[in-house]
């Protein structure tokens, strides 16, 4: 009897616990709802409410209750009329109510009304400057404001906010390297319905550079730093000036922090006393040296290649005063090489650096071997932030074994490079073009008698399509001629030679071209090569990249455009943070006999 009086019980606690089970089930899902919202909006403004409301930004986290949904749209109200002001509608109004759901079980709605109104517009710039007496300066900066906004443009928050910082920094580049900003004001006329900007500079003095309060340096020699600077050329303080100044000493690679502010000179010179507009000061730059030796590695292989393993020692500051001496060696199936190089950058004069190179090598290929040993000495200089150029000499020795024997040669060349660079990546371009253009005189002796010079154009272009996610179509054209002698008589490894995965994809390394009696490639005296590829990133960090490659290498002095050899294939991209990891998987199209039907190509780096 006791156990059947209890039996009801339980079975009204079971159902209790899962209604309570049920509604603790409900809250924890929170109040879903919809949002719809009328009125007259611009898209730049409807795109700006849903990015900042949070009844838009929050729906992925639903109210606890309906009191909860209503304070976060008492909220969206409050930043609406903001948002709606940012956007120069300073009338504008944002209305809004919470609506029960139509059916039961359905969502919650909210309602929201955008009154915006008429966009205010910018009217005239009301500038007061304190400090100064210069009379163009007014002018000069009002230029300035007018390369930021127009009168009658819409009266945008974050194109006003920009403005007072901007005639700030200008005055710093004119000469006032203390200038900020006293005061800005926007004042709203909502009868004529503009807004009009009125901003106070306090300029401070007009300034030259006197010198540099050095810290910090503990390796690095001081006079380093200085031509860095380079304050002769400075007659007016310009903050462009102290920023390419920045520049450069984070160029140099030997800095982990870096400080430069202008300071008040403790004392005045007699030049500057007598100016009542033109004080001095000095550059206080806080330095943080970084560690000054570098190890890095690099792998990889290719079907054709085989592995290869590249491994360098750096110590960036070899005598006080940024030198970089470097020793480097390549291990792979084909290539031997041990070098060194020490560079002095900003060599005589800033942006010009002077390399010196030590090495010796061996080739084993299929076309010939050959042991070198060689010197070379180039002075680079960057002319501007895209074009530079570089020449120099070069001395090497080398014993060629090929189809022709064994022959020994000592050269003389005059390397000439310019080079321009329009891209922003240097390992992952998106968008621009690279231009290389190389001649070399070289004279030699030994198994006969030389004098010849090869002409090597090189030409990438780059475009990105925000479209596309991201998709960058790349293209890469080379053509080479050699002037002078015949290929037979150049030395092996002067000849042009086609094939593998950084000239025409699908083809083994050196195997377009020319052959001998053997079926070895005997190489060429001109070259042409060209590439296009898609490179479509899946995610953020894969990418696929379909291929074409095509091109030869003629006996002739000029390409013949003819006769042309095809690969085409599919890669693979993963994008880390340095460069991306290559994989390229590649196939002849038109193969003659003997070329093997696939080539797989790994590294770091695009192919171009």
């Amino acid at each position: 009897m006791p156990l059947r009086a209890q039996e009801p019980a339980s079975e009204d606690a079971g159902e209790q616990a899962s209604q309570d089970q049920q509604e603790t089930k409900r809250k924890a899902a929170g109040i879903a709802y919809t949002v719809d919202i009328t009125g007259e909006q611009s898209k730049a403004l409807r795109g700006a409410l849903r990015g900042a409301l949070p009844v838009f930004t929050d729906r992925k986290s639903p109210p606890s209750s309906r009191a909860a949904l209503r304070e976060r749209l008492a909220k969206s109200l409050t930043i609406g009329r903001d948002v709606l002001k940012s956007e120069g509608y300073y009338a504008g109004r944002v209305y809004g109510r919470v609506l029960p759901p139509q059916e039961l079980g359905g969502k919650a709605r909210v309602m929201l009304e955008v009154n915006a109104g008429k966009q205010y517009v910018f009217g005239p710039l009301v500038l007061d400057l304190q400090g100064t007496s210069e009379a163009s300066l007014q002018d000069t900066l009002r230029d300035t404001a007018n390369e930021l906004y127009r009168q009658g443009e819409p009266a945008r928050a974050l194109t006003g906010l920009r403005i007072a910082p901007a005639l700030a920094l200008r005055l710093k580049e004119l000469g006032y390297p203390f200038a900020k900003v006293a005061d800005q004001r926007f004042v709203v006329d909502h009868a004529t319905q503009l807004v009009r900007p009125k901003i106070s500079l306090q300029t401070g003095r007009k300034a030259r550079i006197s010198g540099l309060a050095l810290t910090g340096l503990q390796t690095v020699k001081p006079d380093y730093v200085e031509q860095l600077a380079d304050i002769s050329a400075q007659p007016v303080y310009d903050q462009r000036d102290v920023e390419t100044f920045r520049g450069r000493l984070i160029a140099t690679g030997l800095f982990s922090g870096i400080s430069i502010q202008p300071m008040r000179a403790a004392q005045q010179s007699p030049a500057a006393a007598g100016e009542p507009d033109l004080e001095e000061v000095a550059l206080k730059v806080d330095l943080t040296e970084g560690p000054m030796r570098q190890v890095s590695a690099q792998a990889g292989f290719s079907t054709d290649q085989g592995f290869s393993v590249e491994g360098a020692w750096s110590h960036r500051n070899f005598f006080g005063s940024g030198q970089i001496f470097t020793v480097r060696g390549r291990l792979a199936q084909l290539e031997q090489l041990v070098e060194t190089e020490l560079a002095f950058p900003n060599f005589q004069r800033n942006d010009q650096t002077f390399r010196v190179t030590l090495g010796i090598g061996r080739e084993s290929t299929d076309a010939f071997d050959a042991l070198r040993v060689q010197t070379t000495a180039i002075l680079e200089r960057q002319l501007s932030q895209r074009w530079g150029v570089s020449g120099g000499g070069r001395l090497e020795a080398q014993r060629i074994e090929d189809d022709l024997g064994r022959r020994t040669f000592y050269l003389g060349a005059i390397p000439l490079l310019a080079r321009y660079d329009g891209t922003e990546d240097i390992f992952d371009p998106q968008d621009g073009l690279r231009l290389n253009l190389q001649v070399t005189p070289e004279t030699g002796f030994g198994a006969a008698t030389l004098f010849f010079v090869t002409n090597d154009v090189l030409v990438r272009a780059y475009r990105s399509f925000d479209w596309a996610n991201g998709t960058v179509l790349a293209a890469r054209v080379r053509v080479g001629s050699i002037v002078g002698e015949d290929t037979a008589t150049l030395p092996a490894n002067r000849r042009f030679f086609a094939g593998g995965g950084g000239s025409i994809r699908g083809y083994g390394f050196q195997q377009v071209g020319p052959l001998d009696g053997a079926g070895d490639p005997f190489g060429g005296r001109s070259l042409l090569e060209m590439a296009i590829e898609a490179r479509v990133k899946v995610t953020e960090t894969i990418g696929v990249v379909p291929f074409i490659d095509a091109g030869n290498v003629y006996s002739t002095v000029l390409p013949k455009f003819s006769g042309l050899q095809y690969g085409a294939g599919i890669g693979v991209r993963y994008h880390t943070d340095f460069a991306p990891i290559r994989l390229d998987i590649g196939t002849p199209l038109n193969p003659r006999d003997g070329d093997d039907r696939i080539q797989v190509y790994i590294s770091v780096g695009q192919s171009f």
